[in-house]
């Protein structure tokens, strides 16, 4: 059976051997399984160890290939073929991603690297062809935000490289600061729409059903991607501190079979978010009302099953229609918390403190929503100038 057609086990309690895994597997607290082994290659103990199965007979299978991997790396550098490297990253990142998500990066591969399956990885990632690729691609028809998401996908396979060591750092280094140097115009955005406080209010006012009550609070409060808040479970929310860990989101990589990953978006993405003593009240009488235990959102209280993102949208739409607010994505949501937290930061580290509780770098924070108005730079220049007079007229004076 195919990885995508399979559905990850919730409970690490009930493996398929029974109460005893194999030995060198492992099952995760997240449900998933992990390879974990130490063998001895050349008198030296080399620790091997995967994680990310979805069964126990899959890190079982997976085990003679790592290993043989492992010590083959110790002795040859881990000069796998370029095919068996590609082998590799695709069972990976299907873990992560939709299908469709990984058929970008399978296209760009088969194109550019379709002639170099049969030698090592470290001869077929280096500068001389990732220039050559980035060249093509550049030159290519198509827009210039598919080309970023080309170049996007070409990164994250030379992150992966470099991650298991079949590349040096050297080479990492190059090919990536030649990915880095995009084009920056990806044509004019659309601005996006953002809710007043009445609109909010009137939002909320209509849901009569108070499991989604807490659920659209919680959503507004966070301001996280529709994936995090998804895979939301009840050891992230701790009560005693009232605060939300953000750790893992809720990927599927088809319909109906979902994957709770450990992986997010990016290393700023795993944070604690301090929750307010009203929102935290809601969470507890929520889980009071259900049953306590897996996800916090679930498709009903007597569910163990996550809530799908297509039905968060569905009924986020059906409350729409039923207060009359203007159409806004869950997106816009996330983009609006950014918007109002950096609208009352006063300091560089109260920006950081917002990039912070968003998941954001606070060069990002600043770049993508530190927008100022005429006023503000008005008034901004007008505390310099009394400054600024005084140093010229002590210029004119010779002082």
């Amino acid at each position: 059976m195919k990885i995508e057609e399979k559905r990850l086990q919730t409970s690490g309690n009930n493996p398929p051997f029974g109460r005893l895994l194999p030995p060198g597997v492992k099952a995760m607290k997240d449900g998933r399984f992990a390879v974990d082994l130490v063998k001895c290659v050349d008198g030296k103990r080399t620790h091997i160890y995967s994680s990310g199965f979805l069964t126990a007979e899959d890190a079982l299978l997976a085990m003679p290939g790592l290993i043989e991997r492992k010590t083959k790396s110790k002795e040859e550098g881990g000069n796998i073929t370029f095919e068996e490297f590609i082998s590799r990253y695709e069972k990976y990142r299907l873990l992560h991603v939709r299908k469709s998500t990984f058929a970008l990066t399978k296209s760009i591969l088969t194109k550019h690297f379709s002639s170099l399956s049969s030698i090592p990885v470290n001869e077929a990632i280096t500068y001389e062809r990732i220039r050559k690729s980035y060249e093509d691609i550049l030159s290519a028809p198509g827009t210039q935000s598919w080309k970023n998401r080309c170049f996007g996908a070409l990164r994250q396979m030379i992150g992966a490289a470099y991650k298991w060591k079949y590349i040096g750092e050297e080479a990492h280094r190059d090919c990536l600061s030649l990915l880095e140097n995009i084009p920056e115009n990806r044509g004019e955005k659309k601005e996006k729409l953002i809710w007043t406080k009445k609109e909010k209010a009137r939002f909320l006012s209509v849901i009569e059903d108070n499991a989604d009550k807490a659920m659209f609070v919680l959503f507004i409060a966070l301001g996280a991607r529709i994936g995090e808040f998804m895979g939301l479970t009840w050891d992230c929310f701790d009560e005693r501190k009232g605060t939300i860990r953000i750790k893992q989101q809720l990927i599927y990589q088809s319909v109906g079979k979902w994957v709770l990953s450990k992986q997010l978006k990016t290393r700023e993405s795993y944070r604690e978010c301090r929750l307010s003593s009203s929102v935290c009240a809601l969470l507890k009488e929520h889980r009071k009302n259900g049953s306590g235990e897996g996800f916090i959102f679930t498709i009903d209280p007597s569910s163990s099953e996550p809530l799908s993102k297509g039905s968060f949208r569905r009924r986020m739409a059906m409350y729409i229609e039923k207060a009359k607010v203007r159409k806004i994505t869950p997106h816009a949501i996330r983009h609006a918390k950014a918007t109002e937290l950096m609208r009352v930061c006063r300091n560089m580290q109260e920006v950081k403190a917002a990039a912070r509780f968003l998941g954001h770098s606070a060069t990002m924070m600043i770049d993508t929503y530190g927008h100022y108005e005429r006023s503000a730079q008005d008034a901004l220049l007008k505390r310099l100038e009394k400054d600024e007079e005084e140093i010229f007229e002590q210029g004119e004076n010779g002082e």
